[in-house]
């Protein structure tokens, strides 16, 4: 009996978190999904060892997406990490990379995720 994958969705804007959870529960397998308000919500989460995947927006108070994906990659956690942003600078894509994380611009289609999703989880 496998477990279903939980995915957190972090973004401190309400409107955003609601589409892509809906997004996230429309993939196709079993997963669940618990939306975050900031990166400092989410780590708290994550340092308890909840959370199978992370779809988080990159500028939020409190923690950023990048300061809360380079809290999970300095703990050796190598779980599939997306982050996403309206306004990327140049190196924001680069830094994701390097950090082994995705990344899209805003705005983008449901198909977009679903495809990170199959990468990030297809077993």
């Amino acid at each position: 009996l496998s477990e279903k994958i939980l995915i957190l969705v972090v973004d401190d804007d309400p409107d955003l978190r609601t589409l892509f959870k809906d997004i996230v529960e429309t993939w196709g397998p079993p997963v669940d999904v618990r939306t975050c308000r900031d990166g400092r919500e989410a780590w708290e989460l994550l340092r308890r060892g909840i959370g199978d995947g992370v779809i988080s927006d990159l500028t939020m108070p409190a923690m950023s997406g990048e300061e809360l994906l380079r809290r999970v990659r300095y703990r050796g956690v190598n779980l599939p990490f997306l982050l996403t942003s309206a306004v990327p600078g140049p190196q924001t894509r680069l830094m994701a990379q390097r950090l082994g994380a995705g990344f899209l611009a805003k705005p983008f289609g449901p198909a977009r995720i679903h495809d990170w999703l199959d990468l990030s989880f297809a077993h």
